[in-house]
């Protein structure tokens, strides 16, 4: 499925998410956290093939940006998850760490399962197709408010930057759970 930003609004989109996605999503804070300059931790430590190819594979995905030419105000802390079983690696930004979790609005999400979404879908819609490996990685940060999603890699010795929502971010369930339930009213 791919969805052309400019016709959003004839499938009865509100101007102000379309507006968010061209944009990008601003991170509702209550107050601008203070500097942090994290270090990576856990999984990101224990298994740093795993997190460099993770940091190549977004970066050529386009999610994240960089090298940075600076050093950031706010440095995430990472931390990573290898499942052995499923010979599968995700990387988790400590934003409570870092303090933007905190200085965040949390906006609250119900957490729909997968049959939630799935469940109302008609028999037209099957052959459609949901991937949900980088599910927050649909919508982007506006650039001022990425500075708050960096991170060290210790293999390249650089800084980079999240363009698009990362896992860890406390406002990323509610703004996916908020397009799955458009997308859905698209899609059906």
């Amino acid at each position: 499925l791919r969805i052309r930003i400019d016709r959003l609004a004839e499938f009865g989109v509100p101007a102000a998410d379309i507006e968010a996605f061209r944009r990008g999503y601003e991170v509702a804070l209550k107050y601008w956290p203070a500097r942090h300059n994290g270090k990576n931790y856990g999984g990101a430590v224990e298994h740093p093939d795993k997190f460099a190819a993770e940091v190549r594979r977004n970066i050529d995905s386009g999610f994240i940006e960089g090298p940075l030419h600076y050093k950031p105000y706010v440095v995430i802390p990472m931390g990573g998850i290898w499942k052995e079983s499923k010979q599968k690696w995700r990387s988790v930004c400590d934003a409570t760490k870092a303090g933007v979790n905190p200085a965040s609005v949390h906006l609250g999400a119900d957490y729909d399962m997968l049959p939630d979404v799935l469940g109302p879908l008609k028999p037209s819609t099957w052959m459609s197709g949901f991937d949900l490996t980088d599910v927050f990685c649909n919508w982007p940060y506006r650039p001022e408010h990425a500075d708050l999603w960096c991170f060290y890699d210790p293999g390249t010795e650089q800084f980079y930057r999240y363009r698009y929502m990362a896992f860890g971010g406390c406002q990323s369930p509610s703004v996916q759970q908020h397009w799955a339930r458009i997308l859905r009213k698209i899609i059906n």
